[in-house]
C-alpha cells in the first residue's frame, strides 16, 4: 500500500522494489489511491487503484477542508480506503502488509488491515512531519486571519503524529530514508531500519553527452524558499559573469518545478541579472529524467541547514539519480547533516557553505565543459553501489523475511 503517485513523485522507490523482489521469492500487489491526472501504467506488478473524486474551482478548497477535518477527527478517509481495498483484493491471501508513504496516508488503513487479518505490518516512511520546520509539507495554504493558520497546523500535527505513532508502535518493523529519520523513529519502535532512497541502475546509466551550453539543472519541488533557497547559486553566477569568468551566452539554468513557484524563481533570477539565462518549466516526465540529467553540466540540489526545528534528514531522490549518471552535484546549501555526509562519502560533488564555494565549483566544472563539451563526476564506485535499487531490494527483503520468521515463532 502506498500514497498516490502525485507529480513529480511517481514512487520510483515502490516501482523499483516491486520490480526487483521477484528474484528473492516475493510477489507484490500495489494498492494506491488513483488521481485522475496521473499516468499509473506499470508492468512491474499488479496494481489496484482506489478512485478519488476531486472537485474543481472554488469547491476544491471547500471539499479539501471538509475532508481534512473529517479525516483528522474521525479517520474517515482511512476507513473508506479499507472498505475499498477489501472490495478489490482478498486481504487474507497475503503474507505481509507493506505501507510506504511520504507523510501518513494510507498508514492508518494498513494498520487496520494488519490488525483485522493478523498480518505483519512493515511501514516505510519517506517523510515525516517532524523533519520540517514549517507547514511546507501541506498541499494547500492555510487561512491567515486571526492566527487560524498556525492554530490549525498545530492541531493537525498533534493529531496526525499521535495517530501515526499509534500505528508505528504496533508495526512489526519500520523503515526510513536517512540516519536522522531512523534514529528519530526508534523512539517509537526500536525495530527501525535505514534504507536510503536510490536510483534505478538500469535507467540512470552514465553516458557522456556533448551539450552546446553549460547547463545547470534543477528538478523537483521547491515548496518553501525558506529552506530551498537558490540565492547562493544566483549570487555566485552573477559575480562570475561580472568578472567575465563565464560567458552568459553559454550558460543555461533550467528549472523543472511546480507552477506556483514560476513567478518567484523568475523574480529572483531577474534580480541577479540572470533572466536571459533562465528557463522555467513544469515537471518533466519520469521517462525524460535520465536524459535530462545526462545532458546537464551540473545538477543542482536545494537544501536548508539542519537545525533543531527543521529541516532535518531530507535526502531527495534527485541526488541519487544524479549520482547514478555520475553528474557533478552542487548542493546549495550544505545541510550540515545526512545529505552533505553522503555527498562526501561518494565524492558526488559539493555541498556549499558560502558563495565562494559555489564560485569555485561552478568555475571548475565550466572549464571542464569548455575542454570536453560535457562533465563527468568521478564518484567512489563502492559507495555508489550501495544506492542502487537492486541493492535496496535485498535490504527490504531482509526486513520482510525477518518479520515472517518472527510470525512463525509467535
Amino acid at each position: 500500500m502506498c500514497d498516490p503517485f502525485a507529480p513529480p513523485l511517481y514512487s520510483p522507490r515502490i516501482m523499483s522494489l516491486c520490480g526487483n523482489i521477484g528474484r528473492y521469492g516475493w510477489e507484490a500487489v500495489i494498492v494506491t489511491e488513483r488521481l485522475p491526472y496521473v499516468d499509473y501504467s506499470t508492468s512491474v506488478c499488479r496494481m489496484v487503484q482506489v478512485p478519488y473524486i476531486k472537485s474543481h474551482g472554488w469547491l476544491s478548497r471547500v471539499e479539501w477542508v471538509a475532508k481534512k477535518v473529517a479525516d483528522i477527527l474521525f479517520g474517515s478517509k482511512e476507513r473508506w480506503f479499507v472498505r475499498q481495498v477489501e472490495k478489490c483484493v482478498k486481504v487474507s491471501s497475503f503474507d505481509l502488509i507493506f505501507c510506504s508513504t511520504c507523510m501518513t496516508f494510507p498508514l492508518g488503513a494498513a494498520g487496520r488491515l494488519s490488525r483485522r487479518y493478523g498480518l505483519p505490518l512493515v511501514a516505510d516512511l519517506r517523510d515525516i512531519i517532524e523533519q520540517y520546520g514549517t507547514t511546507g509539507y501541506m498541499a494547500h495554504s492555510l487561512p491567515r486571519m486571526l492566527g487560524l493558520g498556525e492554530a490549525i497546523a498545530h492541531l493537525y500535527e498533534r493529531i496526525n503524529i499521535r495517530s501515526r505513532d499509534k500505528v508505528l508502535h504496533c508495526a512489526d518493523a519500520l523503515i526510513s530514508v536517512s540516519p536522522w529519520h531512523r534514529d528519530f523513529l526508534k523512539r517509537v519502535n526500536q525495530n527501525t531500519w535505514l534504507i536510503y532512497n536510490g536510483y534505478d541502475e538500469e535507467l540512470f546509466v552514465p553516458r557522456d553527452v556533448v551539450s552546446e551550453r553549460f547547463e545547470i539543472v534543477y528538478t523537483g519541488r521547491i515548496t518553501d524558499i525558506g529552506f530551498r533557497n537558490p540565492t547562493m547559486l544566483l549570487e555566485a553566477l552573477h559575480s562570475l559573469i561580472e568578472d567575465e569568468a563565464i560567458d552568459p551566452s553559454e550558460l543555461r539554468i533550467g528549472w523543472y518545478i511546480e507552477e506556483k513557484m514560476y513567478d518567484e524563481i523568475a523574480r529572483m533570477s531577474s534580480t541577479y541579472g540572470l533572466g536571459g539565462c533562465t528557463d522555467i518549466n513544469g515537471f518533466i516526465s519520469r521517462d525524460g529524467v535520465p536524459d535530462l540529467l545526462r545532458r546537464a553540466s551540473v545538477v543542482l540540489l536545494l537544501a536548508g541547514e539542519t537545525k533543531e526545528n527543521g529541516p532535518r534528514g531530507i535526502m531527495t531522490t534527485k541526488f541519487f539519480e544524479a549520482l547514478g549518471v555520475e553528474k557533478p552535484i552542487l548542493c546549495v546549501r550544505n545541510d550540515g547533516g545526512c545529505l552533505a555526509a553522503v555527498i562526501r562519502e561518494t565524492n558526488a560533488g559539493m555541498a556549499a557553505t558560502c558563495v565562494d564555494d559555489v564560485r569555485r565549483f561552478i568555475l571548475e566544472k565550466y572549464e571542464e565543459w569548455k575542454r570536453a563539451g560535457f562533465t563527468r563526476q568521478h564518484v567512489v564506485p563502492e559507495a555508489k553501489a550501495k544506492f542502487t535499487r537492486q541493492y535496496q531490494a535485498r535490504q527490504f527483503v531482509e526486513v520482510f523475511d525477518g518479520c515472517m520468521a518472527q510470525k512463525v515463532v509467535k
